[in-house]
């Protein structure tokens, strides 16, 4: 993306895209990056921890390894285990992840 005007060079991936836009257009309303840490906190986890062996979740056993693991039950054990603990993460106080703001 690129700002008419601006002499940002254009951007490419997604997360920084992300990033860029919560950043220049945060006088808007709404805000959808709450003021909650445990929204980072969530996203992270699910990067580092969930998205390296998500494959076991629908790649055959053809497809193996899958991220440290050697067999789609033990990728998939790992997987549920971090899933837990992102529910960990969770708030209880809203229909959202992080509460009652998006």
């Amino acid at each position: 993306i690129q700002k008419p005007g601006s002499d940002m060079n254009h951007l490419a991936e997604s997360d920084t895209i992300a990033r860029y836009l919560l950043s220049e257009y945060s006088d808007l309303s709404p805000s959808f990056q709450p003021e909650n840490p445990r929204s980072n906190q969530i996203c992270r986890w699910h990067d580092v921890y969930l998205t390296p062996i998500q494959g076991c979740l629908y790649k055959p056993a053809s497809r193996l390894p899958v991220g440290d693991y050697a067999d789609r039950k033990s990728a998939l054990k790992a997987f549920r285990k971090n899933l837990e603990i992102i529910e960990g993460f969770m708030s209880d106080d809203g229909v959202y992840l992080c509460g009652k703001e998006v």
